[in-house]
């Protein structure tokens, strides 16, 4: 029998995820995993390219039946003496060997019809070994008499290779055993000694036009629509892929051989794509009115240092908002309406969709601070007590920050605050956030106060914050539909400020051990942002995520046994040195040099012994739980104890 498959590896080592600045000008879905994979056959990369090498040495073609197309003679030298011979009569794969997913070690059997289905059992291979049965094209041995044997070489102690032939000399069938080949190199990316330019594209649907014929339903990857209206004063009942020498439908079509008819074909497609008109919000049309950009006045334009008081503050407005945001999230009773699966579902959806602009506020914290350490600047970790008027136009919303739950009026209030500046005017409207980041964007784009690739990375993060800030609001809107008509006394379980629990009180404990969580989250974050730590911040906030889900499971438990999560702020920073709590700062003193492992060591570890101390026996499950989060921090940031770094 095989051994036991290695361990999987539990984060990511590869260079793009390890990369934190996105390249300028690339949009996501150029990165390989944004790619459009559907292997049939694909339409940015087909996924069967990288699975046929999947066998060290060996390169199948898995597009019809699984066929063996070459064997390197440098890197399976035994295969090759062995069938090389063999090659140009055919040998295809009859049964596979290995572990697949989380089963145990299993035999499958390749199909002799191929297709997909012998690529989906060579791409579930697990890493490890694995034993192929091989067998020539149009052999007349059955194929359960070759699997019978595959399985009795299995038991036998699987040697490197096994041949047997007929009495004159033609291959009847032959096991060979490996390890599955890996398809990233030692960096995590596609290994370019194992696949060349041109090899993950070689089989997409070529041309384009053919696939975008086939595609319908909105199964195109694309923006393709179905059904259009052909002019604004007519129902939205036409296909879109229409010969339009045919009138145009007065009724919808309801019958799909008549809707084939009346299409284009893939040859007419080809020839004549281009004369399919653009389509803009379901109408077609030849052109589309588009705004001019918007532009400050010269006298508006904010100078350097307006800009770095302005990224402070807003500092302050994403680490607050993404505690109200949290505080929101923990309020929602998910448990709640136990005996309506219906409505207790739309309370989770909420819950979780108003986790994930918490999240999104975290990554915007992480941003607004990497451009201040782009500029020079110090790291700015506080939280606004008051919503500031960046621009000083007294255009500011009014807003004092609270721990509030998610009733309807703050739901408003979120609403409010994510709200788009559809039209931007510096002297209309009170600034959202997104017109906060946008006077800061016209400013930047139009000044001179940096150049550059200091300019560059600037707006591009601006840029990137407004962006998912506008699906903010979109999200909280789906939050407001979903919790439209239910009674918030049923699903909300948290107070407004609430004040902490009497020691004496079972959920204290909960209580403290959140707020030295939150503590640390935001020690090690002023730990990360400093020049010296900077440069492997991905790695050291993929650590810092341990943290943070000790955060979160404290403020559950704290939430669910009568407490909450109070977000206390600490009154001095333990070891990171001069972070400024509430709101910015004008001038700090050098941070404490302190390395990520020492961190750990002398203030993450202490501090939650001490939170923990005389611990309610209720408690035990969570308290393991964080200790080996801190325990894998300390793991992952043994690498950074030089204190160097």
């Amino acid at each position: 029998m095989m051994p036991t498959p290695p361990p999987r590896k539990l984060y990511p080592r590869n260079s793009t995820a390890r990369s934190h600045p996105v390249v300028a000008g690339n949009p996501v879905t150029t990165r390989p995993e944004s790619g459009v994979d559907n292997s049939f056959p694909g339409l940015e990369f087909d996924q069967r390219n990288l699975d046929k090498r999947f066998f060290p040495g060996l390169e199948f073609e898995l597009h019809a039946q699984a066929v063996l197309r070459t064997i390197d003679p440098a890197r399976a030298a035994p295969i090759h003496a062995a069938l090389a011979g063999d090659l140009p009569a055919g040998i295809v794969l009859v049964a596979v060997a290995g572990t697949f997913g989380e089963a145990a070690e299993e035999v499958a059997q390749i199909g002799p019809s191929g297709g997909l289905q012998d690529w989906r059992v060579v791409h579930d291979l697990s890493p490890g070994r694995v034993a192929l049965a091989l067998a020539p094209f149009g052999s007349v041995e059955p194929r359960e008499r070759i699997v019978e044997a595959f399985v009795a070489y299995l038991a036998g102690g699987n040697p490197a290779i096994e041949v047997t032939r007929q009495g004159d000399g033609r291959l009847r069938f032959a096991f060979v055993t490996g390890e599955r080949a890996r398809i990233l190199d030692d960096n995590g990316v596609i290994d370019p000694d194992e696949y060349h330019p041109g090899d993950l594209t070689r089989s997409l649907c070529s041309p384009w036009q053919y696939d975008f014929a086939l595609c319908g339903c909105f199964y195109w990857a694309s923006n393709k629509p179905d059904l259009v209206s052909p002019d604004a004063d007519t129902p939205q009942i036409a296909n879109f892929q229409r010969d339009r020498v045919n009138p145009q439908p007065i009724v919808p079509v309801t019958d799909y051989g008549t809707w084939q008819s009346l299409d284009i074909g893939e040859v007419e497609m080809i020839e004549r794509w281009e004369t399919l008109p653009a389509v803009f919000d379901g109408i077609e049309g030849r052109a589309m009115a588009v705004a001019t950009a918007p532009r400050l006045p010269d006298e508006d334009v904010l100078d350097r240092a307006t800009i770095v008081r302005a990224l402070r503050e807003l500092a302050t407005v994403e680490h607050g908002l993404m505690v109200e945001y949290l505080y929101a999230y923990y309020s929602l009773d998910q448990n709640a309406f136990a005996d309506n699966m219906e409505s207790r579902q739309r309370v989770v959806s909420a819950a979780q969709t108003v986790l994930s602009v918490a999240i999104d506020e975290m990554r915007h914290l992480r941003w607004v601070n990497e451009m201040l350490l782009a500029v020079g600047e110090r790291h700015e970790l506080g939280r606004f007590e008051t919503l500031p008027d960046i621009d000083r136009d007294g255009r500011g919303l009014t807003h004092t920050f609270s721990l509030t739950p998610l009733v309807p009026e703050r739901l408003d209030w979120f609403i409010t605050v994510e709200a788009p500046s559809e039209a931007f005017d510096p002297d209309a409207a009170d600034d959202t956030i997104d017109g906060m980041y946008t006077r800061l964007l016209l400013s930047i784009e139009q000044g001179d106060a940096f150049t550059g690739e200091v300019k560059e990375r600037l707006l591009q993060l601006i840029k990137l914050i407004i962006e998912e800030g506008q699906d903010h609001y979109q999200r909280f809107l789906r939050v407001r539909e979903r919790l439209q008509g239910l009674d918030p006394n049923l699903y909300i379980r948290l107070t407004e400020n609430p004040a902490p629990l009497p020691a004496a009180a079972p959920a204290s404990v909960f209580e403290r051990i959140a707020n030295v969580a939150y503590a640390q989250v935001i020690e090690l974050l002023a730990l990360v942002f400093t020049p010296r730590n900077i440069v492997e911040a991905d790695a050291l906030i993929t650590g810092a995520r341990e943290l943070m889900y000790n955060l979160d499971e404290a403020a559950r438990t704290a939430a669910a046994n009568g407490g909450a999560p109070l977000f206390i702020l600490p009154a001095e920073p333990a070891v990171s040195g001069g972070v400024s709590m509430r709101g910015p700062v004008t001038e700090a003193a050098a941070p404490v040099p302190v390395s990520p492992a020492e961190f750990i060591k002398r203030g993450v570890a202490p501090a939650l012994e001490a939170a923990t101390a005389g611990l309610d026996p209720a408690a035990d499950a969570l308290v393991r739980s964080m200790r080996a989060r801190v325990a894998t921090l300390e793991e992952r940031f043994a690498g950074f104890g030089d204190g160097g770094r």
